[in-house]
């Protein structure tokens, strides 16, 4: 709901930080509007390699249904096709 009130009014939003890092999470934030990642240059590859495979569509998708999950393992199997990346 951020997102989309900040983009109808023209303001970015970002997320900075461990989460905005993490290659699994970095589509969930894709999927909710989040437009800007600012991460440790380190991290930079991994959530590279997930957010080019992934449409903005199946991202917004993922994030549905994270937010509909009441479990972290209902959360890890929504995730797992990402997660396969780095296996």
């Amino acid at each position: 709901m951020t997102a989309g009130a900040a983009h109808k009014a023209g303001i970015p939003v970002s997320v900075c930080g461990e989460m905005a890092g993490d290659p699994a999470l970095s589509q969930l934030l894709v999927g909710m509007g989040i437009t800007e990642l600012s991460m440790n240059p380190s991290a930079i590859g991994g959530v590279k390699r997930v957010i080019t495979r992934i449409s903005q569509k199946e991202a917004e998708e993922k994030a549905i249904r994270c937010l509909d999950c009441s479990t972290l393992d209902e959360v890890t199997d929504v995730l797992g096709d990402c997660l396969q990346i780095f296996d």
